[in-house]
């Protein structure tokens, strides 16, 4: 039995021109219309605010409050404590929206509002490239690879009843990244039920760049060492390598060492190739292109991981020491 709801759409953002516009016309064409859409600007000071107003004119559900130097979750609780609805809908801006996500988000509400408390959606990368191939063979999950009893989802499509964020004291502040997975763990923990919506679908824009992506990832390492977050799975990250180099080496005094070293490069490879064979990225390429993209893989996953280990120990250390936080939280602001 389908109940009457009232939905609100909410989004950080701070110059964001290149993208503004796709996103509200994305919005504005979902098979199922918010009721309001709420944006919180960092600061722009781009095209992005003189854009939207002029989408405001026309469209009076869109709701603009600017806050200078708001991050992520200061911009997200900001809006969602000005939604007037039942339900919150979190989605970042530069992301291309399938025109059936918002149904499919909200869907589990409607049917049984009773039962679920929060709806998850699902993510794929924008891939325009070779290195993007890689990146994405690297970063993401495809769908076969989610436990959804165990996944914890980004904010970049979600949507909740507001007095999940109510009870659970909102998104965290005090942290640079990992804002979402903190409200996830918080959301569980207070036993709130999780529903797993896999074709509510949003696609997002990777790092252009390799610096890009190991400081996006440095960034999560820190959030992680910050809040202390898998500390055996960042432990075992730092084992792993290690563990890897003492190989490496004694493989030269004793030549049956690299059968070990072969077969934990082989495990440390297996879920980038098969992902970028199941994603038919490299499909009808030439030798020359596959190649590379094999080659390239293992230098693009130790990136990843080599900031992660750096954000980790940094986080870590300013967790240690007891640093004052609350003078830090806009080093990274905005969207």
């Amino acid at each position: 039995m389908y109940r009457n709801i009232k939905i609100s759409v909410i989004s950080t953002l701070k110059n964001e021109e290149d993208c503004i516009k796709p996103f509200l016309e994305n919005l504005l064409n979902q098979s199922v219309q918010p009721d309001e859409i709420i944006l919180v600007d960092g600061g722009s000071t781009d095209s992005t605010i003189p854009t939207i107003s002029e989408y405001i004119q026309n469209n009076p559900k869109i709701k603009l409050l600017v806050k200078a130097n708001a991050g992520i979750s200061k911009g997200r609780n900001i809006a969602i404590k000005n939604a007037t609805s039942d339900i919150i809908v979190t989605t970042d801006v530069c992301s291309f929206i399938d025109k059936n996500w918002l149904l499919e988000l909200i869907t589990p509400f409607k049917e049984n509002y009773e039962k679920w408390d929060v709806s998850s959606g699902y993510y794929i990368p924008e891939v325009k490239s070779w290195y993007e191939e890689c990146l994405a063979a690297v970063i993401y999950h495809p769908i076969y690879e989610i436990n959804s009893k165990k996944f914890n989802p980004s904010s970049r499509s979600l949507a909740f009843k507001k007095e999940v964020w109510e009870n659970i004291g909102g998104y965290p502040e005090l942290y640079y990244s990992g804002e979402d997975l903190i409200f996830d763990l918080k959301a569980k923990y207070r036993g709130y039920k999780f529903y797993f919506a896999k074709k509510a679908l949003v696609s997002y824009q990777m790092e252009p760049t390799l610096y890009k992506f190991f400081r996006k990832y440095r960034l999560y390492g820190y959030g992680d060492g910050q809040a202390n977050l898998w500390f055996f799975r960042h432990v075992i990250r730092y084992i792993t390598y290690i563990g890897g180099v003492l190989l490496l080496f004694l493989g030269f005094k004793f030549s049956y060492i690299w059968a070990v070293f072969i077969f934990m490069i082989s495990l440390y490879l297996y879920r980038p190739y098969r992902r970028i064979h199941f994603l038919k990225y490299l499909k009808e390429k030439s030798i020359l292109y596959r190649l590379r993209a094999y080659l390239s893989i293992p230098f693009i996953l130790f990136v990843g991981d080599l900031g992660k280990m750096l954000g980790y120990t940094e986080g870590q250390w300013e967790r240690i020491r007891g640093i004052d936080k609350s003078n830090r939280i806009n080093k990274y602001t905005g969207h």
